[in-house]
This record gives C-alpha cells, structure tokens and sequence, in this order.
C-alpha cells in the first residue's frame, strides 16, 4: 500500500455533513486518507465543517483549492447543476474524483465528463456503485442459472417524500430543473436493473406534476420539474422493466428500493430493504419444477457483507455513499480499476434525458449509448 490519499471534500450540506464526513472521522479511514480541506460557497459554512471534521484546511472557491492544495481525490457531493463543471476541473488537473449521482443533468453533459475522464490520469467513480450490493451479485447468479425460466417483467420503487432526512438544509434545488426525483431518486433502481439486464434499449414515460408548490424545509418554492414520473424500460432480450420516479410516501408492501423479477418459472422479491442504503438485504425465491411443485427459499445478504460496512460504518448515515467512497479509495491505493464504469453512469442519464423526453413527445425513444456489463465486485 501506498502513503495515505489526501482527500478534498467539495459541498458542505446535508450529505456531506450528515452522512459522508462522519464516516471519515473513523480512525480506519484515516489510516487511508488525510482530508486536506472542505470547499464550500458558504464561507462560514467551510470554516465551521473543516473545525468540525479535523480537516487541514477549508476554501470558499474551488479553482482556488483545485490550483493551490496538493490533492489525490475530490469528492464532489454538490448540487446536480454543479457535477459536470467541478468533475472536468478536477479529472483535467489528473485528480481521482467521486461524483456524486448522476453524472448531469444531460447527455452532452455527460459525453464531456466521460471525454475528461478518458483523457485523465484520475479514476472516475460515479454513484451509486450498486453492484458492491452483495444481493446484485446473488441475483445476477440466479438469473444467469436460468432458474426463473424466461424473464418477462420486473418492477423496481424509489419514491419516498422529498424532506424525509428534515435535514434543515435549504434543499429547493431538487425542485429546480436540474433536480427532481429521476435524478435523485430512481438512479438507484435503474443502476441495479442496468446491472442485472444490461443496457436499455428503448423507453416510454408518462410524467406529471402533482405538487407544484413544494415544501423545501420551512418554504414553498415552486417545482420547476416534474415529481411524478413512471418509465417502462425494455432491454435487448425483451425483459421489460417499471421504474418510478415520485414524491410519494413509501409503502409497507412495495418500500422505497424494491425489486421483483418474474419469470415463467420463478419469481424473486425482496423483502427487506436496509433503511440505511436502500439495499435489498433479504429477498424470496419462488420456483416451479418440473412436476409442478412449487418451492420457495429465502436469501439474505447482511449489510455488513457490503465492502467497507463493518462497525460502525454499517450504522452511521449514508453508509451506501461512504461504501462507494471507500471503494473509490482503495481501487488507487491498490492501482485497480473501480466497479462500475464512466459509462454506465452516462447510459443512466440518457435514460432519464430521453424518459422526459418521451413524455413530453407522447413517443417512444430509443437509446445509444453503451456500456460492457461487468460482474458484481
């Protein structure tokens, strides 16, 4: 192993300072990482985060930090507006960087953050990494078995109420036209299904908005993009897929972060979702033999199976963002490519480009970009 990375936090809110800098705190982590310094545009915001977190030092512009500070790898946890901008100042100055989801809010966005990165020393990782999920890999070795006979359709949920962390941060952004739950919310179960069946091939969406005066914190702002959204996927062997993207409040049955897959001879539902990461930590198998019979057996994969979510990390906030990070961190420690690619994160915000711009057209739309399917880490 290599000296310690230093290590620059960039955004000073809510995920930063409820979920991703406590993590950080850990004496495991130090033993991997310096943070060198906290940027944030709130300059009293910076100062009081980097005394908080024991970091060496806090700025108030990023250029300043990215010329003057002798940093490894920057973790932009920023508004989504911000991501291509701050990813490409930083991958063009040969700096690892942590992206957080999704890449941008487009994908001419998206192709120049992938043309910085390819012509980059840095390691790009974008969120989420969902397959360091060990449930992705359990499911990706059912269906590869062939036990659920022909896959026909699968549905996925992420809707949960907007202030559901009360956070006390100003977060009217995700009602701006660069938020809204697509790209917040639903990036998680379009990473798990691209994961498990490959790229989309064509979409159509239906899209609305139900609360056009929405609750950021203690005001009303008015939504400037759509809070209720369902895609219907479909991918190159004909598997179908729903993924929605609403405000609405979870449910008992269908929790926010469920997965159903349902075959000809089988199904898989998950059962349990780890309220922490949104991932799935138990699911039932139903299968059909051939006399008939039908059998059923539950699998389980326990939190603290996920890469880097030993104690406490597996009880502290955000724990699946600390989980990508960490990756992140010991792919360079170790000269090793990181799980998940630049190019699925772009096929993520086609997807969700193309899926508003199926509903706004009432057609189908059919998407280009690639991505090589890898196995789960």
């Amino acid at each position: 192993m290599t000296n310690k990375l230093k290590v620059a936090c960039i955004g000073c809110s809510d995920l930063a300072l409820r979920g991703v800098l406590p993590h950080l705190l850990e004496a495991d982590v130090r033993e991997k990482i310096d943070l060198v310094s906290v940027c944030d545009i709130d300059t009293e915001r910076a100062a009081l985060t980097a005394k908080k977190f024991k970091a060496d030092a806090w700025h108030d512009d990023y250029d300043q930090l990215l010329e003057t500070v002798d940093v490894d790898i920057v973790l932009i946890l920023t508004p989504i507006g911000c991501h291509v901008d701050q990813a490409i100042a930083a991958l063009e100055r040969g700096k690892h960087v942590y992206l957080q989801k999704p890449m941008a809010t487009d994908l001419a966005g998206a192709d120049r953050v992938i043309a910085a990165a390819e012509a980059s020393a840095g390691k790009l990782l974008v969120a989420p990494v969902n397959r360091l999920c060990p449930m992705t890999g359990k499911l990706q070795e059912i269906i590869a078995g062939g036990e659920l006979g022909t896959i026909y359709s699968v549905y996925t949920a992420t809707h949960f109420t907007a202030d559901y962390d009360g956070s006390g941060f100003d977060r009217s952004w995700h009602y701006s036209a660069d938020g809204g739950p697509l790209r917040d919310r639903t990036v998680y179960s379009l990473a798990t299904l691209i994961d498990l069946f490959g790229p989309v091939r064509q979409l159509a969406a239906l899209s609305n908005l139900r609360n056009p005066m929405a609750k950021a914190d203690a005001a009303q702002v008015a939504a400037a993009i759509d809070d209720n959204t369902l895609i219907l996927l479909q991918f190159d062997d004909g598997i179908q897929a729903v993924s929605s993207g609403t405000y609405s409040m979870e449910g008992r049955q269908v929790p926010a972060g469920f997965l159903g897959i349902y075959g000809s001879h089988g199904t898989i539902e998950t059962t349990v979702i780890d309220p922490l990461t949104w991932y799935p930590t138990e699911a039932m198998v139903r299968t059909r033999d051939a006399a008939g019979q039908t059998n059923e057996r539950s699998i389980t994969c326990p939190l603290t199976d996920v890469p880097g979510l030993h104690p406490p990390h597996n009880t502290l906030q955000e724990c699946h963002v600390y989980a990508d990070i960490i990756h992140l961190v010991d792919s360079v420690l170790a000269n090793r490519e990181p799980a998940g690619t630049a190019a699925q994160a772009r096929h993520i915000t086609e997807i969700i480009d193309k899926a508003y711009l199926a509903a706004q057209t009432g057609h189908a739309q059919r998407l280009t970009t690639e991505f090589q399917r890898g196995q789960n880490s």
